[in-house]
């Protein structure tokens, strides 16, 4: 189990793990590169090989206005949604490639939508979040 922050991380291993399942956290942030190479490591390392990455990271922020967005708080939303899914699915793609049946689950939002932003009472919020979004829809 991949995470950015560590006490969190260990409470959801100690969930599955009450659970009888065996599972392991790996710290990793999605927006920092050293971290996914060292994630890529330890799983090559443990394993030799990765059956399924599940890409779910995000964020989700109220947002205001697209007037009132900044190029930072879209620029934001791409790192983690879009580029870090991106950049850990590119990283792991070799240990993928090594599974007898490796999968790749990109999680998206039903805000990445066209239809969801057709309504007036939608149309005018979650910008950053629904475009990068919407680009990982593309990338899977």
């Amino acid at each position: 189990l991949g995470s950015r922050d560590e006490v969190r991380g260990k409470k959801a291993v100690e969930q599955l793990t009450a659970e009888n399942l065996p599972v392991s956290l790996i710290i990793i942030d999605v927006t920092n590169q050293s971290t996914i190479d060292a994630a890529v490591n330890e799983v090559t390392n443990k394993y030799g090989h990765l059956d399924i990455l599940i890409n779910n990271s995000g964020v989700y922020a109220k947002e205001p206005r697209p007037s009132e967005l900044t190029v930072d708080d879209i620029r934001h939303n791409f790192d983690v949604n879009f580029f870090g899914a991106f950049s850990v699915t590119k990283a792991f793609l070799p240990l993928i490639r090594k599974s007898t049946a490796g999968r790749i689950v990109n999680v998206s939002s039903g805000l990445s939508s066209f239809h969801f932003h057709e309504s007036q009472a939608n149309c005018f919020f979650h910008l950053a979040y629904s475009a990068s979004k919407t680009s990982l829809n593309m990338l899977t």
